[in-house]
């Protein structure tokens, strides 16, 4: 009994379900668009507080992309998406590691908005492909 409330559990967070459905690929498709447009809020927020301009220009591709993502589950939205967070990973990587001083040092949260990129790229794929003909 255990065992189906744990599936049921993780079936309601779709970024943490394996992509078996269609239903779960646009689940997880709608979740990591959010998590993008939150980013880019975040990011934008903070970046203007902070007088960096330059992070300005990444939350309003997190944001376009993220909606982008969200309206017409574009495979090259969530593309990009993941090529920025690449970058935003090295980025960060050479600045925990004193290579660098410009870009975040939080290391934890570029992890998590790798890992939600990927997510949105293998759904999107999915949804293009395998379950296609269920449209």
């Amino acid at each position: 009994m255990s065992n189906d409330k744990n599936s049921n559990l993780v079936a309601g967070i779709g970024l943490l379900s394996k992509i078996t459905s269609r239903e779960i690929a646009l689940k997880v498709v709608k979740e990591s668009s959010l998590i993008f447009i939150l980013i880019g809020i975040y990011q934008g927020v903070f970046s203007y507080l902070a007088g960096f301009y330059n992070g300005l220009i990444d939350s309003v591709l997190y944001i376009v992309l993220g909606l982008i993502l969200r309206h017409r589950s574009s495979r090259a939205a969530a593309v990009i998406l993941l090529i920025l967070s690449v970058i935003a990973f090295a980025i960060t990587l050479s600045n925990r590691m004193g290579y660098s001083t410009e870009g975040g040092s939080n290391i934890f949260f570029v992890v998590i908005l790798l890992m939600v990129a990927i997510r949105a790229v293998e759904a999107t794929y999915k949804l293009h492909g395998r379950f296609t003909d269920k449209i």
